[in-house]
């Protein structure tokens, strides 16, 4: 084991001359002496000793507790401070430099060495210490989530980087605030300001166990955040309560998501309400005439039958219509992509339309023939593919006077579809509008406003892009542009 490098700093030869022969008498290593504070600073930048024995009134203008407090705080070396001097004032005085040891002059030696010997086994421990906070540090600070160590006094302890990014100043250090500072932006404990909030450290200190609780706060800049916090006691040695564990789970755009969605819900019942209450306003006016005996004669009767029977059978075409929309849009949830032919299913789904396009007297103008011998082939889901098709040849067949156009082509990095109908068409001015959820054009044929909604989301999952017109000729013209492969 390497010898113990002792620096002495005496102003007095003689003094210092006896300290260095005793300390080499008993296996330390010495290397001279300094007798002032800038010679000691000096003789360490050249020759970095494991502890200092420094006179405090040394004959310059740095004594030894200033120069005590510079070896602290630039060179982590332990410092026993020598002095014949006891006055209460010098005493506190040297306080401040953190000495290892205070040993007051004449001193019998044996004193002296049993000082140094406890100021580096201190030392050490101190600096196994700093090593492993050092470590547990780096550890909490390579969590994501904010994670602080809170007093029973609220006051900030021990926090990591993510904690000093999302929830404090940058300039003001998190150990000088208190919890509630930092998450509200008030004086006063939480549950003080308001009597109706949960203070997680205020749940553990009543039950000593794992609290989580749903938090507001506020950032620097004035944003709201949502936090899911999470305390846990952390317990002295005697089983007291000394502190709380909190860490924060930023939940803030799963919540926005969550309201968007309660909304969207809302509007949709609003709408589906809206929609299924005028179909029963007949039904209910006709039933009425019939069971209060004003409907006479028996062809009155069957007239009043048939036409509630038709407002009837087109509710329930209406419910089909809405059930089926939602399972299409339950489909376009669906991850799963795989090579599907393209040509077949296009032309497929048109035949299957051919005879509602034939009963509303229009006319389809498609080489069925030809587009499925093209075997176009591409990566996708079938399932939010057919949708899509299926969507926009509805609403042609919906729109069209007397015909609708269909016809698939390649390109050299897409395949490319558009059926287009000759009807009113849709003003430029809401091209942009059409594809939004639950919207409807004015004096549009009523419907849910679901079905472009899907279109566009089943053409961003599978990265095409979709080009509403208005042909010269009038009505509407949709293009879809589908990569080969993802």
């Amino acid at each position: 084991m390497a010898a113990i490098k002792v620096l002495v700093v005496e102003d007095d030869d003689i003094v210092a001359g006896m300290i260095n022969s005793s300390l080499k008498r008993y296996g330390y290593e010495t290397f001279g002496h300094a007798t002032t504070g800038n010679d000691a600073l000096q003789m360490i930048k050249e020759n970095t000793p494991d502890l200092v024995l420094m006179d405090i009134v040394l004959n310059a203008l740095m004594d030894g507790i200033d120069t005590a407090k510079i070896i602290q705080r630039d060179y982590d070396i332990p410092v026993i401070f020598l002095t014949g001097h006891t006055d209460e004032a010098l005493i506190n005085r040297a306080k401040e430099a953190s000495p290892y040891g205070y040993i007051i002059k004449p001193f019998n030696f044996r004193e002296l060495l049993t000082s140094i010997e406890l100021a580096i086994t201190r030392h050490e421990k101190v600096t196994e210490l700093r090593k492993s906070r050092a470590f547990l540090q780096s550890i909490i600070d390579g969590i994501a989530h904010p994670i602080m160590v809170i007093g029973l006094d609220f006051k900030i302890i021990v926090s990591n980087k993510s904690a000093s990014v999302w929830l404090s100043d940058k300039n003001i250090p998190l150990t000088n605030l208190t919890c509630h500072m930092i998450s509200h932006k008030i004086d006063i404990p939480c549950h003080e300001f308001d009597k109706d909030h949960r203070c997680p450290i205020m749940e553990v200190r009543k039950t000593l166990t794992p609290s989580i609780i749903q938090h507001k706060h506020q950032t620097p800049e004035g944003d709201t955040r949502y936090h899911e916090v999470v305390a846990s006691p952390l317990l002295g040695l005697d089983g007291k309560l000394q502190s709380v564990i909190v860490s924060y789970h930023d939940y803030t755009e799963r919540k926005k998501a969550e309201d968007a969605l309660s909304d969207q819900k809302d509007k949709f019942l609003s709408v589906l309400i809206h929609d299924l209450k005028g179909p029963l306003i007949p039904i209910l006016g006709y039933t009425k005439r019939l069971l209060s005996g004003k409907v006479k004669t028996e062809e009155k009767k069957q007239d009043t039958l048939n036409i509630i029977h038709e407002v009837a059978e087109n509710l329930y075409k209406d419910i089909e219509d809405i059930s089926l929309r939602l399972k299409e849009r339950n489909m376009i949830e669906s991850p799963d992509f795989a090579i599907i032919n393209f040509s077949e299913l296009f032309a497929t789904t048109i035949t299957n339309h051919i005879p509602q396009i034939e009963h509303k007297g229009l006319k389809i103008i498609a080489d069925l023939d030809a587009i499925r011998n093209a075997k176009i082939e591409i990566n996708a889901n079938i399932y939010q593919i057919k949708s899509l098709i299926e969507n926009l040849l509805s609403n042609a067949i919906k729109y069209a006077k007397s015909e609708i156009k269909a016809a698939v082509n390649q390109t050299e990095n897409f395949l490319h579809f558009s059926i287009i109908d000759d009807g009113r068409g849709i003003p430029e001015s809401l091209h942009g509008d059409i594809f939004k959820e639950y919207f409807q054009a004015p004096d549009s044929e009523k419907g849910v406003g679901v079905g472009l909604y899907s279109v566009k989301r089943v053409v961003k999952r599978h990265n095409g892009k979709i080009i509403v017109k208005t042909p010269p000729e009038g009505g509407a013209s949709f293009e879809v542009y589908l990569p080969y492969k993802e």
